[in-house]
Parts: C-alpha cells; structure tokens; sequence
C-alpha cells in the first residue's frame, strides 16, 4: 500500500511582504504509476506562483499518459511544452513564471524515477539523489522558464523496498536548512508508519509553520511517497 503526503506552507517573508505562498506541490496514484511534485517559483518573477502551479499541472498531466519506460527526454519535453503553452493561454511569459522542478515517478512494484531542475533535494532513506556537489547545483539557480538544455536537468532512478521504503521531495526553503538530508527523510518515514496521511500531513504543516532554524523567511514544500504502509 501506498501513501502520499503533500503539504506547503507560506514563508513569514511573504506574509509580511503580502504575498502568495511561491510554491506548489501535487501528486497522484492510479492502478498502474503514482507521482509527487514539488515545484518552487523564482521569488524574483511577477508570476512565480502561477508558474509554479501550472508546472504541477502540466506534469500530472503528461505522467499519466506517458508510459513509465518513455525516455527521460521525451517526457520532459512533453510537460515543459504543455507549461508553455498553459502561460501562453493565460497570457503569462515563461520568463516571469520561473520555476524549479522535483519530481519522482514510480510504479506499484517498487521502481521510480526521479526528475530535477533547479534547487532543492531528492532523497530516500538511504542516499541522497540529488548530486549536492555538482556544478549545476552548486552556485546557478535554474528551472523552467530560463533552461532551454536538457543537460540542465538531474536523472535518476532506483527502487524502493521495505528497508528503503520512501522518496523524499523538499523544496530549498527546507533543504538549504538540513545537513543529513537521508536522516531527514528516515526520520519522517519512521514518524509517518502506520498513521494516516491526514495526520502526518497534520504533523508536517506545524514542523513547517514552526520552522527551528532562526530568521527563516522562504515558503516551505515537501512531498512524500512511503512504499508498503499500513495505513
């Protein structure tokens, strides 16, 4: 059985300055594929929050026409296309919806796929998929609205199983905080065993709300999916 959480919550910068939370997440089970997204829009964009939501959008709707063994490329630019000309029917540009893209994609036997562009962590209990330490994350915030190269993004694949049962999702209003970001992931698929997503989710907005590290101001997302739960 699995179990989907999403929750996002607005950063204390944004209340003060008025604006709306930057962020979206979503996800999705059917018979056959489940995903997760979290999406992060450029803070510095008129319409960051529009595209960060259409990003959700596009993708669940692409993933769940596409078939799960499609090639990475394929697939990408079948959401980056359909996010385009989503702004294009709102009358949105592409370059004032900035946003970054965390996605993992899976099936009911254990097998996912992971998608990235831009900021913010992947990770499973056991390793970390997003590579912290390369060039492309390191100094250079990208996503969709500003990178034309395939190259751009991160791809990854591994699968899940009763001692590696969880994908983790984080946007860098979380992930820039952590040091452990596999602890972190472990830590909440323990929390998560058993309950219901309700309230785990329940759980997860008021760690966010009440986020520990000093003078935090960015709007917060994390998505998860936990593989083989009771409940």
């Amino acid at each position: 059985m699995l179990k989907l959480i999403k929750t996002s919550v607005i950063g204390p910068g944004h209340i003060v300055d008025a604006l709306p939370n930057q962020d979206a997440v979503g996800h999705y089970v059917d018979k056959n594929h489940w995903a997760i997204i979290v999406c992060d829009g450029m803070g510095s964009r008129s319409h960051a929050d529009v595209g960060a939501r259409t990003a959700v959008r596009s993708i669940k709707s692409v993933l769940r026409r596409a078939e799960f063994d499609a090639e990475a490329k394929s697939v990408i630019s079948g959401f980056y296309q359909h996010w385009l000309n989503t702004l294009k029917q709102l009358g949105v540009r592409p370059n004032d919806a900035v946003t970054t893209v965390l996605i993992a994609w899976g099936d009911h036997q254990g097998d996912f796929r992971t998608f990235q562009l831009g900021d913010g962590v992947i990770s499973t209990a056991s390793r970390m998929i997003t590579p912290l330490s390369n060039d492309n994350f390191s100094n250079v915030t990208t996503g969709l609205g500003l990178s034309q190269k395939f190259s751009d993004w991160e791809i990854s694949e591994g699968t899940l199983s009763n001692e590696d049962n969880g994908v983790l999702l984080a946007s860098d209003g979380i992930s820039e905080d952590i040091a452990e970001h596999s602890a972190f992931t472990e830590a909440l698929i323990a929390y998560s065993k058993n309950k219901s997503s309700r309230r785990v989710k329940k759980h997860l907005k008021h760690m966010l709300i009440n986020w520990p590290t000093p003078n935090h101001t960015d709007d917060k997302s994390l998505t998860m999916v936990i593989y083989n739960d009771r409940k």
